[in-house]
């Protein structure tokens, strides 16, 4: 309850804060909450104007990441992929940004939904190789091996997945159980595909 009301809280004072129509940082944090809460419809035109107001400032020097980046998980949910890439692709391209990984991940998260797939693999690579902690990243690697058809690639990946696990456990971070049920039940989860079942 008190964090509802904390972040009930929140949203009237970033509300308030709309009221002026230049605050991009009003606009990113709340559509931040809303992306948050799920409320994606809610969040996409707030996501939306916090990047147009700031590329329209003259002396704002570059849209920061962060906001990009949430326009690019919009773009995502609203099956705008071309779109999400471009946000994505911006993102990735900003300097010293600690969401790289993320971004990197969501570009490739584009790419698979636009059926460039080995793209998309290569792009989950190097959403790991900037931090091999990003537990879906592994997931989506497996799902695409097994689609297809190459069960060894996915064990492969569920090796990985595990050495990662057991390392985050030794540095005492539990891994999200949800990583964990979905590989123990990858052979439902993601079937495999045809070129498997031909051999």
């Amino acid at each position: 309850m008190d964090a509802w009301r904390a972040a009930g809280s929140f949203r009237r004072a970033r509300a308030l804060e709309l009221a002026n129509p230049q605050d991009a940082g009003a606009r990113f944090q709340l559509a931040l909450t809303y992306a948050q809460a799920g409320r994606w419809r809610k969040a996409a035109p707030l996501a939306r104007a916090a990047v147009r107001i700031t590329r329209e400032n003259p002396i704002a020097p570059a849209v920061p990441a962060a906001y990009l980046r949430l326009l690019g998980q919009v773009c995502l949910v609203e099956r705008r992929p071309a779109e999400a890439l471009a946000a994505f692709d911006e993102a990735a391209g900003s300097a010293n940004d600690l969401g790289l990984p993320d971004a990197l991940f969501g570009r490739a998260q584009a790419l698979e939904a636009l059926g460039r797939v080995a793209e998309a693999e290569a792009g989950y690579r190097a959403a790991l190789g900037a931090n091999s902690s990003l537990l879906p990243a592994y997931w989506r690697l497996a799902v695409l091996a097994r689609r297809r058809g190459d069960a060894v690639a996915a064990e492969a990946v569920r090796a990985e997945f595990t050495n990662t696990v057991a390392h985050l456990a030794r540095r005492s971070r539990a891994a999200p159980a949800v990583w964990v049920w979905r590989f123990r039940f990858m052979a439902l989860l993601a079937p495999l595909g045809p070129a498997a079942k031909a051999v």
